[in-house]
């Protein structure tokens, strides 16, 4: 059966980068899958580092529109019983790194975001502190859905920038995360209520 592929893509923000987190975090996410470590420039004003753990997901198969033959069958059969299982593995592996006393002295790495490169769109997901992960599999279900009978219906979107409600008592909920912030192809961006499935703005 055709499986997935995906490879890891991390980027450190240039000010907390060392050469020893890199070879601790390449060593450390290897066994999840191929791993690159990456650096991008501190933002301006930033509260703190920000760093941001990319998963790319290559797959040869149409799976996001229903009126693709096949598509239905992809997302349910091979993707989704793919996906779950190795984002759990990824988690599992940035928890591990960061309860570990590293030899090199590497410190604990946090990400603010979960990017998704799937096909055409880039899936962006706000993390909280602990760069623990939601539902993502349920916010992924959720957008599908919305592409093919709802709101997104017809777009050519680019990135999908899911949002974090601070203010929910539990931050891996998928209802923590109803704003979603969308851009298209032509740049048009829009801010859309996923819950409800109508635009915000």
């Amino acid at each position: 059966m055709l499986r997935p592929t995906a490879q890891i893509e991390i980027s450190i923000d240039k000010s907390a980068y060392t050469k020893e987190v890199a070879e601790e975090l390449h060593r450390s996410f290897t066994y999840v899958a191929p791993t690159a470590i990456r650096t991008h420039e501190t933002p301006e004003n930033p509260t703190q580092a920000e760093h941001i753990f990319a998963l790319p997901i290559k797959l040869n198969k149409p799976y996001w529109f229903s009126s693709d033959e096949g598509a239905d069958a992809t997302w349910s059969e091979i993707m989704v019983p793919w996906i779950g299982p190795k984002l759990y593995k990824a988690e599992s592996a940035i928890r591990a790194y960061n309860e570990s006393d590293h030899a090199t002295g590497a410190q604990a790495v946090n990400y603010g975001h979960l990017e998704l490169p799937m096909q055409d769109v880039v899936v962006s997901i706000e993390l909280p502190e602990d760069s623990s992960f939601p539902q993502v599999v349920e916010l992924l279900e959720r957008y599908r859905a919305l592409l093919n009978q709802g709101a997104l219906k017809g777009l050519a979107i680019e990135r999908v920038e899911m949002l974090r409600d601070a203010d929910q008592d539990d931050s891996a909920s998928e209802n923590s995360y109803a704003a979603w912030k969308v851009t298209c192809e032509d740049g048009t961006k829009r801010i859309i209520d996923s819950l409800l499935g109508s635009w915000m703005d």
